[in-house]
């Protein structure tokens, strides 16, 4: 019988943060070449991908890249691009969710299509004063 401490699949790699005297571009340079070697982004945050992304064109901007590695780099782009649209979608689904649970009835802004339409409130002129109910155009003499 397997001990119900151990971990059924083997853990999943981490990157080390980025340390002080790192650049920007050589973190995401860094973060970039950690999805190349371990295609995985689970353990990333959305600011380290973006960086990664801010980085790529420095990845392939070099004259002696190997179409295969520019081929492999953009692959990891892809796949860094697929995650942070997924993480957004998610976090937008959340957030409708979130919405349709304190307005129920489905409440939220404007109304819909099928509402019925309201005039709008005529202005309340100050006492004693009248209102010409015709629309108003400009007159303009050459």
């Amino acid at each position: 019988m397997r001990p119900t401490n151990d971990p059924i699949y083997p853990p999943l790699p981490c990157l080390a943060p980025a340390t002080e005297p790192e650049t920007a571009i050589g973190y995401g340079l860094r973060v970039l070449s950690f999805v190349l070697a371990y295609r995985c982004t689970a353990t990333l945050s959305d600011a380290d991908l973006e960086l990664a992304d801010h980085a790529y064109p420095v990845a392939v901007g070099g004259r002696d890249l190997l179409p295969l590695a520019a081929n492999r780099l953009t692959d990891a782009r892809h796949l860094i691009l697929a995650t942070l649209r997924a993480r957004t979608a998610e976090r937008q689904a959340r957030a409708a969710q979130d919405a349709r649970s304190v307005y129920p009835q489905g409440e939220v802004g404007q109304p819909g299509k099928f509402a019925t339409l309201q005039p709008a409130p005529r202005p309340l002129a100050p006492q004693g004063v009248a209102i010409d109910p015709r629309p108003r155009s400009a007159d303009i003499r050459f």
